[in-house]
Formats: structure tokens, C-alpha cells, sequence
């Protein structure tokens, strides 16, 4: 397995994505050349996101809007708690693993 796999449209990170790990913004990247309209970020195995890793998120969006795209997110209880701080689930659609 690892760290990050790109399959049907779905990115799962296998652990905590960092800003300046350049195998993120590739698994990023590689998904956005899937076909179809909706792509999925899963992750529901993070434990703690900053940020950085959060500005990567929102530019992984834009760029799914920009393709004429969707991006949907899933992530642990303890990231959306820091997301729903600034409020990024009025802006994209998240969910909560598990719920």
C-alpha cells in the first residue's frame, strides 16, 4: 500500500499528507487526469491536518471546479472538527467517516 493511491477517482491518503511532500501533489494532481465528473478525497486515516495541507485541499478543489468537476471529501472526526472551524464545509462538500 501507499501513502497515497489514486484509484476510480478516489485519492486515499494512507497517512498524514505534508505541504512539501512532493508525492501528494503528484496522488493530487494524477487525480484530477481521472475521467468522469466527481472525484473523491478520502481521508479518513488522517489524523491531524495544518494549514498548508488545508490550502492544498481548497487548490485540489479549485481545480476539480475549474475541469467542470466535483470534489468530495472524507475525513476523521478529528480533521473535520479543525475544518468545520473555518467553516470549509460550506464550501466543500465533507463528510465524516464513519457517520
Amino acid at each position: 500500500m501507499a501513502d497515497f493511491d489514486v484509484v476510480d477517482g478516489r485519492l486515499v491518503c494512507n497517512r498524514d499528507p505534508r505541504f512539501d511532500d512532493p508525492n501528494f501533489k503528484i496522488a493530487c494532481e494524477e487525480l484530477l487526469k481521472q475521467p468522469g465528473p466527481a472525484l473523491a478525497l478520502d481521508m479518513s486515516k488522517v489524523k491531524m491536518i495544518s494549514s498548508p495541507e488545508i490550502g492544498l485541499v481548497i487548490g485540489l478543489w479549485k481545480k476539480a471546479k475549474a475541469q467542470g468537476k466535483t470534489l468530495s471529501v472524507t475525513v476523521s472526526k478529528t480533521v473535520y472538527t479543525v475544518l468545520r472551524i473555518i467553516q470549509l464545509e460550506n464550501v466543500i462538500p465533507i463528510e465524516v467517516a464513519g457517520s
